[in-house]
């Protein structure tokens, strides 16, 4: 009871004793700018109320921590790190860095690495507590002109966070780095460890303070943009070794990725190509094989074609003889020649008494190659010199018309030559059947 009747004492002469300065922060921050009391009444010179104050302040904040008020204000702004910083560095108006793109990375802090195991380079962790050069002395120092410059040298790859959002806990705590001062964040120069393991810190930034001098309210000593870069060039000089060591074996991984995609690029195109000239193969096999069948077939039709004439002039018998030889019996025998639609003549002898117009369709069928044509419908049969339109007469259409099953001798056909025409039909065209073998 005691103690806490002594902290409410004290936390009461606080708050009269401090002017007024629009919204206080809760807990340890607000004790610590009320016991700063404005117009020279304290002074950086020590004395019972320096000493005070300093006990007082270290004691709350281990007592007390942050106030809610704080932590609000952190989180508040723990997602917008890199719209202000690019606001801050006005990186859409600097040319300069319009090439290499982001001067401070975002993201996720195992990305931040990556990056930086790739590129053979140190990665300099920024952790700001606030956006604001008068409350954070380091957000002043990493967008300072000098601080600036030396990112633009592309010799650490820089990542960034604000302390107190998810990524800034992972990556402090995962390189074991805490602010000096609670009042400002913390930088620090890690090597990536391209061998695998843990990240290392090799320095922090800024240096711890002094206990004798007093640091300016959120500034912490030594924190600028000149300050930050010659700490960085230093710290790099100091491990120059190990610096190089990462950056050859980076160097080798990137060569022998690089001979690994030409190696993975050049099994494709080998793929790529036996595929295409097996596709060829196969295409150029299935041309010839189509081609045999067609051939195969064509060849299978010519051999029908040519047993079906065969079997036609089988059933037409032998030619009668020629009358007034002596070879034969030449009675009834007529001699019926064809112009064919070419312009050539063909002839043959038929007995008129027994041989009908089927025969006769069946002679120029086998012999004059006009079987499609007279299966078609596609010629006309009909006396020399007989008009289409003249009724009477002999005229045929070709298979399948009733004057087939006639006789030659029923329609007038006698032991006289007789001289048909084969005219085309203008309905069809030339219609062209499988030639004999």
């Amino acid at each position: 009871m005691r103690r806490v009747a002594f902290l409410l004492a004290i936390f009461t002469i606080a708050l009269a004793s401090a002017p007024p300065r629009g919204v206080r922060p809760a807990g340890a921050c607000f004790l610590s700018r009320a016991l700063e009391v404005r117009g020279g009444a304290t002074h950086e010179g020590g004395g019972l109320a320096h000493v005070f104050k300093k006990v007082i302040k270290k004691l709350l904040s281990f007592l007390l921590g942050s106030g809610p008020e704080e932590e609000e204000e952190l989180a508040a702004t723990a997602e917008d790190f890199e719209a202000a910083f690019a606001a801050a560095v006005d990186l859409e108006e600097d040319e300069s860095c319009a090439p290499s793109g982001q001067l401070i990375l975002g993201g996720t802090f195992s990305r931040a690495l990556k990056v930086a195991q790739a590129r053979g380079l140190p990665l300099l962790v920024v952790l700001p507590r606030l956006a604001d050069p008068s409350s954070d002395a380091l957000w002043g120092a990493v967008t300072d002109g000098a601080a600036l410059a030396m990112l633009r040298e592309g010799k650490v790859v820089a990542w960034g966070a604000w302390l107190a959002s998810a990524q800034g806990t992972r990556a402090s705590k995962a390189v074991k780095i805490a602010p000096a001062d609670r009042s400002a964040g913390v930088a620090a120069l890690v090597r990536p460890r391209q061998g695998g393991g843990e990240p290392k810190a090799l320095a922090t930034f800024p240096p711890q303070t002094g206990k004798s001098k007093k640091v300016p309210k959120g500034k912490a000593r030594g924190v600028t943009g000149a300050r930050l870069a010659a700490w960085v060039s230093s710290t790099t000089r100091r491990f120059a070794a190990e610096l190089a060591a990462d950056s050859k074996m980076a160097e080798d991984k990137a060569i022998a990725v690089e001979i690994s995609q030409g190696f993975a690029e050049g099994l494709a195109a080998d793929s790529e190509r036996e595929a295409r000239e097996r596709a060829e193969k196969e295409a150029k096999a299935r041309a010839e094989k189509e081609a045999r069948e067609a051939a195969a077939a064509e060849a299978k039709a010519k051999q029908a074609e040519k047993e079906r004439k065969q079997a036609l002039r089988t059933e037409l018998g032998p030619e009668p003889p020629k009358p007034g030889t002596s070879s034969g019996d030449a009675r009834g025998v007529a001699t019926v020649a064809v112009r064919l639609p070419d312009g050539s003549r063909r002839s043959r002898r038929f007995r008129v008494e027994e041989a009908t117009v089927a025969s006769l369709l069946d002679w120029l069928d086998a012999d004059c190659g006009l079987g499609a044509d007279l299966k078609a419908g596609a010629i006309r049969l009909s006396l020399a010199g007989q008009s289409a339109k003249k009724k009477g007469g002999f005229a045929c259409s070709g298979r399948g018309d009733p004057v087939e099953a006639k006789t030659l001798a029923s329609l007038g056909f006698h032991e006289r030559p007789v001289l048909l025409t084969a005219e085309r039909t203008e309905r069809t065209g030339t219609l062209k059947e499988p030639e004999a073998a």
